[in-house]
């Protein structure tokens, strides 16, 4: 179901590694190890975003991915927004992980407005996980997150879980393998309600499925109850 959330949204197959956004040292540790058991890349910055990002977050916050924000977005919730943005223009980046705390209903409605401007320039896939396990989101917060089709988790574990398939699907790339539509007879008009089971082996085979041809009637030691 996380999954098909995402890609309801972001039909397009991601392609490249996992971006992370988050507010805790830990977590980058955790989301490293979690990602190579899930088969998932952490693709390192370019240099040319790294160099981009560094000016707009403070000295102590080193401009990488995964990208640990600290507690200063307490006091600048626009580094949310920033980060989102370097993270999600980094060509090696295919879909973006975001795991932050709620902190007061002012800190989430401020996180969730930084993360809209964010979105704006980007339609890579994202999830956006709220910690707190099941405190109540703000309600402006819930408002801004549906008028910007955010998907919203509160499980850091299903996120990275979810994310991990949707950059499988993307490896895919599954549109370019499709074979073309086959030519078919003229099948026959089909009636109303259940058909026969002959005449549906007939139309399976015509299309170029398989079917099985054994008998299906049944062995004169089976009866009916």
């Amino acid at each position: 179901m996380d999954v098909t959330e995402v890609l309801t949204r972001f039909p397009k197959p991601a392609n490249g590694g996992l971006g992370v956004l988050t507010f805790s040292g830990a977590f980058c540790g955790i989301a490293y190890d979690f990602c190579d058991d899930l088969g998932v890349d952490i693709p390192p910055l370019s240099p040319s975003i790294e160099a981009a990002l560094k000016p707009q977050v403070p000295a102590f916050i080193p401009p990488r991915n995964p990208l640990d924000l600290g507690t200063q977005p307490i006091w600048q919730p626009e580094l949310v927004r920033i980060g989102a943005e370097a993270l999600m223009a980094e060509p090696e980046v295919g879909a973006l992980a975001i795991s932050i705390p709620i902190g007061s209903p002012q800190h989430a409605i401020n996180y969730s407005n930084a993360l809209a401007a964010a979105f704006k320039t980007s339609d890579k896939p994202r999830i956006v996980t709220m910690l707190g396990d099941t405190a109540p989101l703000p309600e402006e917060f819930i408002k801004v997150a549906t008028e910007n089709k955010f998907v919203l988790s509160r499980s850091s574990d299903r996120m990275l879980r979810a994310m991990a398939k949707v950059l499988e699907y993307g490896r895919c790339e599954f549109t370019a393998s499709l074979p073309a539509a086959p030519s078919v007879p003229k099948l026959p008009d089909l009636q109303p309600n259940a058909q026969p089971e002959w005449l549906g082996k007939q139309i399976l085979t015509a299309i170029g499925v398989p079917v099985d041809r054994k008998s299906t009637r049944l062995n004169s030691s089976h009866r009916c109850i």
